[in-house]
């Protein structure tokens, strides 16, 4: 379909496929006037993010206020049209480019003769239509590695076929030893590695795949620990009686009830997302990539009312730097350094203490107080209950009815 653009020329608004379907959002193009620059600001459905989109029309600075108001009023008037006739927004690049990308992968595994070089730069490009930032930006991180590895062998622009099993175990006993990768780390760059592998077998660009034997490191001990109720109510109170960060406080309760991820899932958190009995978490900003729902436990619901985050404009971040939700999300680091000055300030340093411990906190307990497996997994957005089982066994939740069912003789 050709891209038709709207009366009020934004390049990035086109004419849907099927016009009656569009949701418009409740809330009325309005006018900012500012004496910078004055603007209209209005939502849109973007058929990309399937999800409102804030837009913004800037309004010519120097006239005068009567051409102003004419302009202002023409421009709300052709926004409002253009999106009840079925306009909506879109990536620019994501429809035709995932076309394009799809084309030019055909093309490129119909030759077979992929570089190791080209083969993994290749995977990526593919990656890059369907994963989020975060993701690709991890890959690109492995595929660094594979190719340093690659390129100090002179492997780079060895054909993808010719890459040998005993080239494979050498990449990874020489991952195995280097000392500035956690062993974590180096578990997921041989996963990736031994992905990308089984990527082009798959497609029958190479008949085997020489990392199917890679070696998997166990991982330290030392990542994470949970904390006590009594060291909880320690850090509450330097938080709260001593810093009077009130918002710092209400992100680690975020981090304790909904179990999410705090970098990125609760960090990009926005007030859309806080529903009536679950909190969202989007797919843009989920570890597998798919939509998710936390239950907002009794607790949580009285932070939210408290802190009244839902009635700020739905397109704001739960927790910017201005302390309150805002359009701007806080640093990547913001509330790690905050949590770590209150970890340093009450002397809990023995032991690897970190924004994801409220989180570890938070499944201990719950399975303390006789929280089933199940639910835990359905907080956590877990895949299986295997994996649910095999996380808290790793933090070291125990519930009272495992000891009590443990009967050992005394000797």
């Amino acid at each position: 379909m050709a891209v038709k653009t709207a009366k009020f020329f934004d390049k990035s608004i086109k004419m849907a496929d099927n016009p009656k379907s569009i949701p418009i959002h409740p809330s009325e193009p309005r006018f900012v006037d500012s004496t910078t620059q004055p603007l209209i600001i209005y939502y849109i459905w973007n058929i990309d993010k399937q999800d409102f989109v804030r837009k913004r029309k800037l309004i010519p600075v120097d006239i005068s206020a009567s051409q102003k108001d004419k302009i202002v009023k023409s421009t709300i008037a052709d926004i409002k049209a253009d999106i009840k006739a079925g306009y909506v927004a879109y990536n620019k690049k994501s429809s035709a480019e995932k076309y394009k990308k799809d084309v030019q992968e055909e093309r490129r595994l119909s030759k077979k003769d992929f570089t190791i070089k080209e083969a993994f730069d290749n995977y990526i490009a593919v990656k890059e239509v369907s994963l989020s930032e975060s993701s690709i930006k991890a890959y690109k991180g492995y595929k660094n590695w594979f190719i340093k590895f690659c390129d100090k062998n002179e492997y780079s622009n060895l054909p993808l076929k010719e890459f040998s099993f005993e080239q494979a175990t050498k990449f990874f006993d020489e991952i195995y030893l280097e000392k500035s990768i956690a062993a974590k780390t180096h578990n997921e760059i041989a996963s990736f590695v031994t992905t990308v592998f089984s990527y082009y077998k798959k497609r029958k660009v190479i008949s085997e795949n020489p990392c199917v034997h890679e070696l998997k490191v166990v991982e330290s001990e030392e990542s994470h620990h949970p904390l006590t109720l009594e060291q909880i109510a320690k850090l509450k109170e330097f938080i709260l009686e001593k810093k009077g960060d009130e918002q710092t406080w209400l992100f680690l309760n975020f981090c304790y009830y909904t179990c999410a991820r705090p970098r990125v899932e609760l960090r990009l958190l926005k007030v859309k997302n806080i529903l009536e009995d679950t909190i969202l978490i989007t797919a843009s900003t989920a570890k597998k990539n798919n939509n998710r729902h936390s239950i907002i436990l009794e607790a949580l619901e009285y932070l939210i009312q408290k802190h009244n985050l839902r009635t700020y404009p739905k397109d704001y971040y739960v927790f910017s730097a201005d302390g309150t939700p805002g359009e701007t999300p806080t640093g990547k680091n913001y509330f790690y350094k905050r949590n770590k000055e209150a970890l340093e300030a009450c002397g809990f340093t023995d032991k690897e203490y970190d924004l994801y411990s409220w989180k570890h906190t938070a499944n201990v307990q719950a399975v303390i107080a006789g929280t089933s497996v199940y639910d835990l997994k359905v907080q956590n957005g877990h895949k299986s209950i295997q994996q649910t089982e095999q996380y808290l066994r790793k933090i070291g939740a125990i519930s009272q009815q495992e000891k009590a069912n443990l009967k050992y003789p005394t000797i």
